[in-house]
């Protein structure tokens, strides 16, 4: 038992050592683009940048409704195919339809970036589908070293478009083709690996997909609310400049959020399995988790309270100095983020997706509401704050259902 515990554990490690190598490779072009196209376009045309790519951001998970969540546990699980075919098919069906209702209600600002950016992430959203099997597999390098690419292509179209007069419109064909890229990617491994799912999808099916996946639904799209409500609510508050300051911020706030990404990669799949099979085994790994989470967000918070100022003059330049009060406030936010992050997983391996989506619901409309007061009051700054109280809300939710739930 000793040994299988030993594997089991060098196994993690080892898939979380590729995993974190192929996102530093992300955050590498992550960090050239945020140093070079922010700072050539502008805060104002920045700030249009993060106003488009923050609706279409919650347009992806509407359309999503949870699929790539539904589809990983599903095959971590064994579940029928049937099940992960009938995802598949509808996860892109609906990524299509409301991506494109989305990008119709905004195209007036700027035609070719959201038409570009739209186009990008239903490939994106289509590209994560089908990784999520693998990842059910316990395979999730491959998504990784694929997303490493497609960066790379969006990065070299996007700094050319800065560097032009194609500008915000060839920021969005080079999202576009970065993603188109991902998504061959992503058919051409599950296809490889013979995983590909196949099988007829039943009206049983349809019903079990809606009544399952639902919940989940539910939850990844109150959580892309309480994510990106605040950059959509400032453009037309506040205008695209502040928002432009303030999507600097979050630029970083994102990055960051990759120890999250790793998390669900690598771990929840083990996560999912061992409640079902191993109970005992599954709260030895819960324990672990938090305890290596909090280090690790708390780490999080602290570097970038430290680092805040030097990292976003060096960064995005003097036009950018009013983030950097906002980076160690959105720092806290990280912290307890990463923190959170096995206790929103735990609760999905327990089949408890309706009482994660209760909580995530609850934090969006508290989300929502703070910033409808806090943003006209005290524009970026309110909402980084709300973005903080959000979090403490999380935790405090999920510790207590966490901890119900295993009462139970």
């Amino acid at each position: 038992m000793s040994g299988d515990r030993d594997g089991a554990r060098s196994g993690v490690l080892g898939k979380s050592a590729g995993l974190t190598a192929t996102q530093a490779g992300t955050w590498i072009f992550a960090l050239a683009w945020v140093s070079i196209v922010p700072r050539v376009l502008g805060p104002a045309a920045f700030g249009r940048f993060v106003f488009a790519f923050s609706v279409l951001s919650i347009a992806v998970v509407v359309g999503g409704f949870g699929l790539e969540s539904f589809i990983l546990r599903a095959v971590a699980r064994r579940d029928p195919e049937s099940h992960v075919a009938g995802a598949l098919r509808f996860g892109a069906a609906g990524l299509g339809v409301v991506l494109a209702g989305a990008a119709i209600a905004i195209a007036g600002r700027a035609p070719l970036l959201t038409a570009g950016l739209a186009a990008g992430l239903f490939l994106q959203g289509t590209g994560n589908l089908l990784f999520a099997i693998l990842q059910g597999h316990e395979r999730p390098l491959p998504r990784g070293v694929v997303d490493v690419a497609s960066k790379g292509i969006f990065l070299a179209g996007s700094v050319l478009a800065a560097r032009t007069s194609i500008g915000l419109g060839g920021i969005g064909v080079a999202y576009a083709a970065g993603y188109a890229a991902y998504a061959f990617g992503a058919v051409a491994l599950v296809r490889a690996r013979g995983w590909f799912p196949r099988g007829p999808v039943t009206t049983g099916t349809t019903r079990f997909l809606l009544r399952t996946a639902g919940p989940l639904g539910g939850h990844l799209i109150a959580q892309s609310i309480y994510y990106r409500t605040d950059s959509a609510m400032l453009e037309p508050i506040k205008g695209p400049a502040l928002t432009g300051v303030y999507g600097a911020a979050y630029r970083i706030f994102d990055t960051l959020s990759f120890v999250t990404t790793i998390y669900a990669a690598v771990i929840s799949p083990r996560q999912m399995r061992l409640a079902r099979h191993e109970p005992e085994a599954a709260a030895r790994l819960l324990r672990r988790s938090l305890l290596a989470m909090a280090g690790l967000g708390a780490a999080g918070a602290l570097g970038i309270a430290l680092l805040a100022d030097p990292v976003i003059s060096i960064l995005f330049g003097p036009a950018y100095a009013g983030a950097i009060p906002l980076l160690r406030i959105l720092g806290i936010a990280l912290g307890l983020s990463i923190a959170a992050t096995p206790l929103a997983w735990e609760l999905l391996a327990r089949d408890a997706q309706g009482l994660l989506a209760t909580i995530t619901g609850i934090a969006a409309v508290l989300n929502v509401a703070s910033n409808l007061y806090a943003i006209p009051r005290h524009g970026a700054t309110g909402a980084a704050v709300t973005t903080v109280l959000t979090e403490v809300v999380i935790v405090m939710l999920q510790a207590g259902a966490v901890r119900a739930r295993r009462a139970g």
